[in-house]
């Protein structure tokens, strides 16, 4: 399962532009959330890196995909092999553990014709339940081939070169889960998962100096990792090379900068407190409370204080 952290802290130390006439054809990234607390804490980071979405279901995709023109990279927020929202109710719940994701489907959907693979998506779910029946006693329920082929479609609707995030615990403690997410797809990228358990929700209180803000921060710009557990950090699997790879290092999603994640040491927060200071320099609540009880002079003061201390830790570029 994810882990949401909130933390109540008393720190004491010191896009989209389209321009229609040269046909420019967007490339977005997209966060997609299952929890309306996941979703939520966006809400207060300034960024400009990610379209971010709330489902209740991976079926909903169907009403966003749509949107955009051209998707380079999709981080979704889950538990791990969840596909639906932890208050869903369990006749529509959608949990495909491995075997389930890395062979009983796979199995029922490789024995379809080419015809028939490319009708719509609740056709074909109908096609797999029934065929189902025949390769596995009382066959399997249609609900886990809507959540698989919503899963393809998503997979696959990232463009060449781009990257699949998947922000959930432990889902790369085996190889197979990331290989089978990486076949969902015949374009070139990148399957990224977690050997340890991932935080999907994060918040803090902050208070100093007469300051007092709380809600603040969200899991971008933070490392993802909560427990170091296992040292192989994240893994990915590249579609195009057909191989696992073992990064050692642990994931950030930016909100800022010229690319939208960066793989870190687990030692580059050196001190507990060193990516709180990033959450708060990112924060609307934190500049809000400025601009209401003091000026945006004091707020730029306070600003350039955080990135004269940890401009190194703000991994903006």
């Amino acid at each position: 399962m994810g882990k949401i952290k909130f933390y109540f802290s008393q720190i004491e130390d010191s896009k989209k532009f389209q321009n229609k006439e040269l046909n420019v054809k967007l490339k977005t990234n997209i966060l997609i959330c299952f929890e309306n607390l996941s979703y939520t804490q966006f809400s207060d980071t300034i960024q400009f890196n990610w379209e971010i979405r709330r489902l209740n279901h991976i079926s909903d995709l169907k009403n966003i995909l749509n949107e955009f023109e051209e998707i380079n990279n999709i981080a979704l927020i889950h538990h791990g092999g969840l596909y639906s929202s932890i208050i869903t109710n369990d006749i529509e719940k959608i949990k495909l553990n491995e075997k389930m994701i890395c062979e009983y489907i796979p199995n029922v959907f490789d024995a379809l014709s080419n015809d028939e693979k490319s009708l719509d998506i609740e056709i074909v779910a109908d096609i797999m339940h029934e065929r189902s029946k025949f390769l596995y006693k009382n066959g399997i329920e249609r609900k886990y081939f809507i959540g698989y082929l919503y899963l393809k479609k998503m997979i696959s609707s990232i463009s060449d070169n781009g990257n699949y995030f998947s922000i959930a615990c432990d889902e790369a403690d085996t190889d197979e889960t990331l290989k089978a997410l990486g076949n969902l797809t015949e374009k070139k990228i990148k399957i990224f998962g977690n050997t340890n358990l991932t935080t999907i929700g994060y918040s803090i209180t902050y208070k100093y100096q007469g300051i007092d803000v709380s809600g603040v921060g969200s899991i971008l710009n933070i490392p993802l990792t909560d427990s170091w557990d296992n040292k192989l950090g994240w893994k990915y699997f590249d579609t195009a090379e057909k191989k696992v790879v073992i990064t050692n290092k642990d994931l950030v999603l930016k909100g800022t900068g010229k690319t939208p994640y960066k793989l870190i040491e687990r030692n580059f927060y050196t001190k507990g407190q060193d990516y709180i200071y990033v959450i708060l320099y990112y924060s609307k609540k934190v500049k809000n409370w400025f601009l209401k009880n003091s000026n945006e002079i004091e707020y730029k003061n306070w600003k350039n204080e955080i990135k004269k201390n940890y401009h190194n830790k703000l991994i903006n570029d």
